[in-house]
């Protein structure tokens, strides 16, 4: 027979675990990632949720009635309810509210919709959940048939256009559907890139977060993915590893589809994991993503562990340029940056980057940093997210070729590309909203005077020169 124990030692017992509860639920709290922000945007039948918070969670499918979509964010905090109004496609209104607060906080996003609804739930960039709605009735949605809003620059016109990054291939993977590439709800589609003129399209393959432990794997994954969007569309996409494949897949008409990896996570600290993806078609590295890895340190990172490459990251930036891939320090830190252009042999590039003279973001390029690519020969891809173009909310079509507009101030017509990051869980500029409209960003560069010549090489030519030099070689 057990004895039990005396009152006073239960008490004492007691007011530890209460203690010890308050306090973890307190420490819960306080970790917990907030939800600042709902946005929708909707294409005919198919519609796109985002959900927006300042840190990452985790996420959970709960069943609910017909004509809701229910998910539980846990470790997360809303501070008041948000509700967006949709009523476009089959989406109604999304709502995210608290559901629980002890002993882990979570927030429920519900997502009504006006009859059935096929969904698919995945993480961008490891603090956005997507929510992307193709279709009701359970089936996928039909191919969209879109041109831009408008034809700004008529089609005898309409300028080539090289897009340096999109994450296109994670929305594929987390959907476990490469179909959606013909179709629906994402900014990056077959479609919209042909309505576009994109005539190349870079396809990153990004490490989140949660996936550093198993990033050379879940990279091979993602390319799995890559690989298997071009099969599905082979009629008009094709892969591209080099500038002689994008001359000959863009005279049969076709789109060229490039590999490329962010986050050097994926290389680990192993120099043979970079040939390997190498052979499998990769032609730049984005060397960190928001965290320091083995290679360099990243712009986002308070504390740097290398105070700009490691030892290790140097031996990878010289196995590129021995290899013919592209070093790319889109979020790289300010020291990181400084040493590839002291040490690669080759011109670099940011591939999705503003400048940070108009944007003051960690994630843009200061000016003797943009001065120092352009010198290299190198490019700077301008990147359409907003927060990254401008302070003030909603960023416009003229907001990008502002960046445009410096970028060509510092280091010549030579320099400036283009680096969209669609499906990236951007806000895109009003104009540039998808992959179908960059002819509004060539209509605005002719609007500001450059010439046809002059905005053939920002959309086109300077990305496809570099390729050439550094890849062709």
């Amino acid at each position: 027979m057990i004895k039990p124990l005396p009152r006073a030692r239960r008490i004492i017992i007691l007011a530890v675990l209460t203690l010890g509860l308050i306090s973890f639920n307190a420490m819960g709290q306080d970790q917990a990632a907030v939800v600042r922000d709902l946005y929708a945007s909707v294409q005919g039948d198919a519609a796109v949720i985002r959900v927006v918070a300042n840190a990452g969670f985790q996420y959970r499918r709960v069943n609910a009635g017909e004509n809701k979509i229910v998910v539980d964010l846990m470790g997360a905090i809303v501070e008041k309810g948000l509700t967006k109004e949709v009523g476009g496609g089959s989406v109604v209104r999304v709502r995210a509210s608290q559901n629980a607060v002890d002993p882990t906080p979570i927030v429920r996003v519900v997502v009504e919709t006006s009859g059935p609804a096929n969904a698919f739930i995945g993480l961008e960039h490891d603090n956005i959940l997507v929510i992307t709605i193709v279709g009701s009735g359970g089936g996928p949605p039909p191919p969209l048939t879109e041109t831009p809003d408008r034809d700004p620059i008529g089609a005898a016109m309409k300028f080539p256009v090289i897009d340096l990054h999109c994450d296109t291939v994670t929305k594929l993977y987390q959907a476990r559907d490469v179909g959606l590439f013909k179709g629906g709800g994402l900014e990056v589609t077959m479609p919209r890139l042909k309505a576009g003129g994109v005539t190349a399209q870079f396809f990153a393959v990004w490490i989140p977060t949660d996936k550093r432990s198993e990033a050379f794997s879940y990279a091979n994954r993602l390319m799995d993915a890559f690989d298997w969007m071009i099969e599905a569309n082979a009629g008009d996409l094709a892969l591209a590893t080099s500038e002689g494949d994008y001359r000959r897949n863009k005279g049969e008409g076709k789109v060229s589809a490039f590999l490329a990896i962010e986050g050097g996570e994926a290389i680990g600290e192993d120099i043979k994991n970079l040939d390997h993806f190498h052979a499998r078609g990769v032609r730049y590295v984005t060397l960190t993503w928001n965290h320091h890895n083995a290679i360099a340190d990243a712009a986002r990172d308070k504390n740097k562990s290398h105070g700009g490459l490691s030892g290790f990251g140097e031996e990878v930036v010289r196995r590129m340029n021995e290899l013919g891939v592209i070093v790319d320090v889109s979020h790289a830190s300010d020291e990181t940056v400084r040493d590839c252009l002291r040490l690669s042999s080759d011109p670099i590039i940011a591939s999705h980057s503003c400048a940070y003279s108009l944007r003051n973001h960690y994630r843009n390029l200061k000016d003797d940093l943009i001065a120092g690519v352009c010198s290299k020969g190198g490019v700077i891809g301008v990147n359409y997210y907003d927060s990254f173009l401008t302070a003030g909310g909603a960023a416009a079509v003229a907001d990008v070729a502002n960046h445009i507009d410096h970028i060509v101030k510092l280091g010549g017509l030579g320099c400036a590309a283009i680096g969209s990051d669609y499906d990236g869980g951007i806000r895109p500029p009003r104009g540039l909203e998808n992959a179908s409209m960059h002819q509004n960003l060539a209509a605005e560069l002719i609007r500001r005077g450059y010439s046809e010549k002059d905005v053939g090489l920002i959309l086109e030519g300077n990305a496809a020169r570099l390729i050439e030099k550094v890849v062709d070689r």
